[in-house]
């Protein structure tokens, strides 16, 4: 299997699902760019629009900046509409309004714009109230007119001016030519008659031009108002609705944002996928995060968990063809996650017909894997290595799995660890009948002994649960694997299990002495509960003794139960476990 790193790729389904699991962030940024939205629209003060168009014609003065203009002819409208909002057509329109503002105050509440292909204006002004804003367009309006044509009527002044100063000079001239015309000689009598004919034909030309320009001078009209500013009846600004709707887009786009940072960044398995692409570990199997989780039973064959499962079966038989094969199941964390994959697994190996043997390695404060299959936790393994119970005698027969094989916790507490090949020892005298042995390992953030038991095992496969697994514990883990020279097949994603409570009770099945049908017992979980519902060792058993690594927690006699002390030693076993011992 390749467990190469690769470059983390989010598809939109992953997307999906991080918007499904971040959408509490989503829906709080959404809000939170509602409400800004709101407030804005809420604090924004009024803004009334008023407008009125302008047609501008041309007054016949020459113009230099007519070149160029969008318009053919002799109007520039751009340069036009930057004069409306100029400081000479402001201060005018301050004259008209009577305001104490600044001209470039009120300029700023100005804006032009051109129709194309026309020779209009339309001018805009805004301000705090309807009025305001009326006033405001056709006082602007009306100051860009006088403006206009006072540059006109100036211009033509001045040229007026001008021409009547050649007409002066061009008569003065003429009357001395006429007067050396008549003292002069035959000769230069030609000379001046054609001096005096060009005198008065420039003097007649000028004449004409001062008659021209006294009418532009009385027909002046730089344009007028062909729509009247009207008084708005409603604001422009602020529009509630588009000002929470872009606060809410903003919002939006912040948490799809924030929701897939806090994805890509994140520490924890937050998609399966993070696994084989920032880990390097193999994925297997993917519990669908739809999947309620089960303690009291295994997954149903036929529905969506008990089908992973199979498939995780399938693929395992393939990665592992020799017989005999023993499995490991690790939690990367604490909790029943290893518990339900290691129960499930088995029961699925059993259900292809196929001898198993599931073994728990720990008590479990959360859950037990005797539990699951609907068996006794006690004779078990703890029992086992310390010599109180032999391995037929432990191993007891799954009701609703008649091919599984079942080896509980036991009724020992550690101290020190597995002695060394105990489970090797163990295992393999399992492996003799069972093609395959799936053994539920401690979690590996409590100490090492799943490292230790790894080295004893055929395979390892480890258990992760989205949103609380830590990259980096997976990441350390499996280099540890790799380290003790165990072929790490792979891991398998749950859901987020809640931790079950050390201290809550829950009815589990056992076995009815003679009965061999299962019936419900009242039993907490973990070592303090095992020492809860076992007896104090009796006196003549001596004091608890150490075998090994190992601290041994004896069965007693209840005090008292004289039918019992007199009773056979195995029957006696018997009823004070409320089941038979069987053999295989």
């Amino acid at each position: 299997m390749d467990t190469g790193r690769t470059t983390s790729t989010y598809h939109l389904s992953d997307m999906l699902v991080a918007v499904k699991r971040g959408r509490t962030l989503l829906l709080a940024l959404l809000g939170a760019g509602l409400a800004v939205g709101a407030a804005l629209a809420v604090t924004t003060p009024a803004e009334y629009v008023s407008h009125t168009q302008v047609l501008v014609r041309p007054t016949g003065v020459d113009d230099p900046n007519v070149s160029g203009g969008r318009t053919k002819g002799e109007l520039n409208l751009d340069t036009e509409a930057q004069l409306v909002k100029s400081t000479a057509v402001a201060d005018r329109a301050l004259e008209i309004l009577g305001g104490q503002a600044s001209a470039q105050d009120l300029a700023a509440h100005v804006t032009v714009e051109v129709p194309a292909n026309t020779s209009v204006l339309t001018i805009g002004f805004s301000g705090g109230s309807a009025v305001a804003a009326h006033d405001g367009a056709a006082a602007f309006a009306t100051a860009y007119l006088e403006h206009r044509e006072a540059t006109a009527k100036e211009t033509i002044d001045t040229e007026i001016k001008g021409v009547d100063a050649n007409l002066e000079s061009l008569r003065g001239q003429l009357a001395q030519v006429s007067t050396d015309l008549a003292a002069a000689t035959a000769a230069d009598r030609v000379v001046l008659g054609s001096n005096k004919d060009l005198l008065s034909r420039q003097i007649e030309e000028l004449t004409s031009r001062r008659s021209e320009l006294d009418g532009k001078l009385s027909t002046l009209a730089g344009g007028k108002v062909i729509s009247e500013a009207v008084t708005p009846s409603s604001p422009d600004k602020p529009i509630v609705w588009l000002d929470v709707a872009g606060g809410g887009t903003a919002g939006l786009l912040a948490g799809f944002g924030a929701v897939l940072a806090r994805e890509r960044f994140s520490r924890t398995v937050r998609r399966a996928a993070d696994l084989p692409e920032r880990c390097g570990v193999p994925l297997l199997v993917e519990l669908p995060a739809s999947v309620a989780p089960r303690f009291a039973d295994v997954y149903g064959a036929y529905g969506p968990a008990g089908k992973v499962f199979g498939r995780l079966r399938n693929e395992l038989i393939a990665a592992l063809p020799e017989r005999g094969r023993v499995l490991l199941v690790v939690g990367v964390d604490e909790g029943p996650g290893a518990t339900v994959v290691a129960a499930n697994l088995a029961a699925a190996f059993a259900r292809a017909d196929l001898p198993t043997a599931a073994v728990a390695a720990h008590a479990s404060p959360y859950l037990a894997l005797p539990d699951m299959l609907g068996t006794p936790s006690v004779p078990g393994l703890a029992d086992v290595i310390t010599g109180r119970a032999d391995l037929d005698e432990a191993t007891v027969r799954a009701a609703r799995h008649p091919r599984l094989s079942v080896l509980g916790a036991g009724s020992a507490a550690r101290a020190g660890g597995w002695p060394n090949g105990a489970m090797r020892q163990i295992t393999g005298a399992l492996a003799q009948t069972a093609e395959f042995v799936v053994v539920e390992a401690p979690p590996a953030s409590g100490d090492a002994d799943a490292q230790r038991l790894a080295a004893e095992c055929d395979a390892v496969l480890l258990v992760a649960e989205s949103e609380r697994t830590r990259l980096s514990a997976v990441s350390d883990l499996a280099e540890q694997l790799r380290r003790v020279n165990t072929p790490l097949l792979g891991a398998v994603v749950l859901p987020r299990f809640k931790k079950r409570r050390p201290d809550a009770p829950e009815t589990v099945p056992t076995v009815q002495a003679g009965s061999g049908a299962p019936e419900p017992r009242f039993e907490r979980a973990g070592a303090e509960a095992l020492t809860e519902i076992m007896p104090a060792i009796p006196a003549q058993h001596g004091e608890p003794e150490r075998a090994g690594d190992l601290l041994v927690a004896a069965d007693a006699e209840p005090a008292g139960d004289t039918e019992a002390a007199e009773a056979p030693a195995g029957e006696v076993k018997a009823r004070r476990k409320g089941r038979p011992c069987p053999r295989r």
